[in-house]
Formats: C-alpha cells, structure tokens, sequence
C-alpha cells in the first residue's frame, strides 16, 4: 500500500519517490546503496559504500521535493544518523513516510501526525477477493472464507491468488482449514517448503539447468500468489505476516535462533546468529543452516559440533565483523560434509583453505562474497561437480583471479563481480586453463552488478553480461573473443593497453561483411 502512494505521489506532489524496506533487522548499509543508487550518487575510487554525509548533501542540495517511505519498521532507529536523511526542521522539502506496526514506533520517532489503517469492510474484503480469484462454482465457501482473512488486504490477496481456478473440493479443505484454526496458506504450503528446500524439491532432476528453471518458475508461483514479492533489482522479499505463517507451518523443522538460545532438536533447517556455540549440537536431521556471526575476530570451533551434519546441504556462512576474519579449525571440518551441494561464505579470510573445497564430492553451488582469498603456488585441487560459482567483492591473492574458474570444468554459471587483486604480480600472466565452453550463465566485471541490473530493468532477465574493463589481459584471446560473442551485453570501456587484438569484426557479423553501427 506504502508503495502505490509513493507511485501516485511521485510527478505530481513530489519529484522523486524513494522507497525502502526496513525490516526487523535492518541492513542500513544496504538502505544507503538503495538512497545513493536513487540520488544517482557514484562510489568514490577504494569505497565500498556511500558515506551518510553524502547522502545528506545531496538531500540537502535537491531542488526538488523528495519523498523517502520508510517501510516495515520494527525498531526505532535515527534516520540521519543511519541512513543520511535530514530532519523535517533542516529540509523542509524533504519528507519521510514511516509504516509500522507498532504505534510506540511513531511516538519515538518524532512523527508528526499518524494515521491508523483499519481492516477492510466486509465488503471492500469481498471486492479485493474476487479480484484476485474466480468462484463462479464457490460462491457458498466465498463470503466464510473471506471472513477468516480477518480484513488484512496481504492475506486476502494471498489466499485468493492460492484459490484461484482451484476446484470446489480445494475451496471446501481451505474452508475447514480456517474454520478448525490451522494455517490460512495451508493450500499451498507445498510450494513454499519446495523453495526453502532448494533443489531436493524437483526429485532426481540431473541437469543443472532444468533444476535453475524449476526453482524459478516456483519462484514466479509464489509471485503470482502473493507468497512472495517483487522487492526489485533482481531481488524477492516476503511480506512478515506471510513469513509468520511460513514459520507456523515448518515449526517442527525450521527455527531462527538469535544469540545464546539453544536450537530445537531434530530440525531440518535453521538460521543461527550467535557468536557462542556449544562442544555438541544435535544436527543429524539439518539440512539447510543459515549461520551469521556477529563481531568477532576470530573463531574456534569444537570438531565435535559438526559431527552429527552428516545430513547437511546447503550452509549460508556469514560474518558481521568489521574485517575479515579467519577460522581454521573451523573450515578444517568442512571435510566432513561428503552430502553439502551449496556453500556460501561471507567476510572470512580463506588462507591456505581453499584446497579443502576439493574434498566435497557433491559440491555444486560456491559463492565467496567480500572473502579474502589466498591460493598457495604449489595448491591443486578439482571441483569436478561444481556448476555454480560466484566471487564478489573479494580480495584474491593468487598468480591469476581466474584459477579458481580452472579448477571447475564443468561449470555452467558464473559471477565474477568488483573483486580486487594486485595487477603488478599478474602483469603477466594470461588464465589459459579457465575453460569456459560449458559457461551457459555469467556475469563478469571489475564493478559491481548495479549497471547490469539496469539494463535488467530496461530488458528483462539477461543471462550473459561481459564487461571485462581490467581483466582483458588476464584472459585468454580466444576465451576472451567466447565471452564477448555470446553476450548478451557487452561493455567496452577502460583505459590502458591490453593483450587484445581489436575484436569488434569478430562479435557482429553482418552479411559477412562485420559490424554496422
């Protein structure tokens, strides 16, 4: 609702609209990026953020009104402060739009006037209803089912989109769900378990490719029934009743655990955020864990805690640390997940660990993001499953930045995206092993994804986006002439002399005659 104000507002009583999900555990300086990415603010050469004082001069220099909605907020927090957005009595064209659920939220805020949204009529929730379904054969299950959704438009959307060309018997079942008190998406839980489930939900599917289609038509599904929603810039959020509810429905195999708490037995996925952990946990039954730790420098972990994993196949592994930390004995027992098929590694520093990846026999999906990376001269080893691999803002200390792409003949998407690495060691040195003609997906740049996520927005999904910049001379010409040919955008720009020959006849041919302009 937030969101269509700000649509209706924006060209009439204001210039420019900016909308942010806050959430309950907000990410401020992901809020930043989306102020400056509005406010058309550019990264400073060696900053990985746009500073709040930038964000509030160039508010403050503005000549045109601006509206920031600022929405599921959960916490009191002070938006100049944490976000660059001046006070109502510094900026007067300048105003701030708050949601929430909590009216405390407003009084400690300082807002100037609150308005209290109501549940819908009895007959504005039927409307609602049957705009987003069909019940031409329901019509006695209808006005009952509407009344269990309580007035609250995000549930009567949802559970209308479920409902919708879904046959009588369907609509009776979701009836007697509501009625007898289980959960109202019961209907469609299903699919919301197939996508927190990952792959295992599509059965014995062998090729990657069909997987990747499968989790993206479920994905679409839950758009399309409101499960899940559209957050842009090539992301989904879920709305917190829905995320209730999910939670509701996987009790007894999904928990969030935050700080000292000990998690529930028996589990099969869990997010953990917490920096103690104990000797032994009881993990046979994990399949998925979310793990986020919180400032530390560096971590020890008993080898006992991991010894019940053995059933373990997606682990999210993420530091909130100011700096990279590292964790030896902690990646000295990754050996012991044989089943693991998706790592994600976030703010660590890999020295001398990267050869232990190679001991995972079913790994196919890596993603390093803001990890340092060092890879010693004389370490060798074959990721011979992997189809997915994705470094982003990493620091890579290896005779190549592309070695680890050598290691992985069969792989079929890639992410190589603002990663540093010292070019006076790599002057020299061409990537002639990194095989890329089993790559079907990638995006490669020495910047980060935003300029392609425009184009995105302009053109729709893209799979190949090339824009090579300082890497033309560390990879192999004809490697290099592959990936340009089969982009499907392509960014030439960059300054100094490379190793390339001009390669423009060779991409566009017209007529066999090369390239039009």
């Amino acid at each position: 609702m937030a969101k269509e104000v700000g649509v209706e507002l924006e060209g009439s009583t204001f210039g420019k609209v900016i909308f942010l999900v806050v959430s309950k555990l907000p990410d401020f300086k992901k809020l930043r990026g989306e102020i400056a990415r509005n406010l058309d603010l550019k990264l400073e050469n060696g900053m990985e953020e746009v500073p709040h004082h930038k964000i509030l001069a160039k508010i403050k220099a503005l000549k045109e009104k601006l509206l920031i909605v600022l929405d599921d907020v959960w916490m009191e927090f002070d938006p100049t402060k944490e976000l660059g957005i001046p006070p109502p009595h510094l900026q007067k064209g300048c105003t701030i739009l708050i949601t929430t659920r909590i009216e405390e939220i407003c009084t400690k805020m300082d807002c100037q006037r609150n308005i209290h949204l109501d549940a819908l009529t009895d007959k504005d929730a039927l409307s609602l209803f049957l705009k987003h379904t069909t019940s031409s054969s329901n019509l006695e299950s209808l006005p009952l089912i509407v009344e269990h959704c309580h007035g609250v438009p995000v549930v009567i959307v949802a559970v209308a989109r479920s409902l919708k060309g879904r046959p009588s018997r369907v609509w009776k079942e979701a009836l007697r769900n509501l009625q007898s008190g289980e959960p109202i998406f019961k209907v469609r839980d299903d699919d919301l378990k197939g996508v927190y489930e990952g792959m295992d939900h599509f059965g014995e599917v062998d090729n990657y490719n069909e997987r990747r289609r499968k989790v993206l038509d479920a994905i679409a599904e839950l758009l399309g029934s409101s499960l899940l929603l559209d957050a842009g810039r090539e992301c989904v959020k879920m709305h917190d009743l829905v995320h209730e509810v999910a939670l509701l429905i996987g009790e007894k195999d999904v928990q969030s655990v935050i700080e000292s708490k000990q998690p529930k037995k028996g589990l099969q996925c869990l997010f953990w955020k917490s920096n103690s952990f104990p000797r032994y946990f009881d993990g046979r039954n994990l399949e998925v864990l979310l793990w986020v730790l919180d400032d530390l420098e560096d971590l020890e972990v008993h080898d006992t805690f991991f010894t019940e994993m053995k059933k373990l196949k997606v682990w999210f592994l993420w530091s909130e640390a100011l700096y990279q930390i590292s964790a030896p004995s902690l990646f000295s027992s990754i050996q012991s997940f044989q089943n693991i098929q998706t790592l994600k590694i976030g703010n660590f520093a890999l020295c001398d660990s990267i050869s232990m990846l190679g001991r995972l026999p079913n790994l196919e999906s890596l993603w390093f993001d803001h990890c340092l990376i060092i890879k010693s001269p004389g370490e060798n080893f074959e990721l011979e499953k992997l189809r997915f691999l994705g470094i982003e803002n990493c620091d890579i200390n290896m005779s190549n930045p592309f070695e680890l792409i050598e290691a992985c003949p069969k792989l079929e998407e890639l992410t190589f995206l603002r990663n540093l690495y010292d070019e006076k060691e790599i002057e020299n040195t061409i990537s002639h092993k990194a095989s890329f003609h089993t790559l079907q997906i990638y995006q490669i740049s020495c910047d980060g994804q935003d300029e392609f996520l425009d184009y995105f927005e302009q053109c729709g999904p893209l799979s190949r986006c090339f824009k090579p910049r300082h890497l033309r001379h560390l990879i192999f010409e004809a490697t290099f002439k592959q990936l340009a040919k089969t982009a499907e955008v392509l960014i030439l720009d960059g300054y100094g002399e490379t190793k390339q020959k001009n390669l423009i006849p060779d991409i566009v041919l017209v007529n066999n005659r090369g390239m039009t302009t």
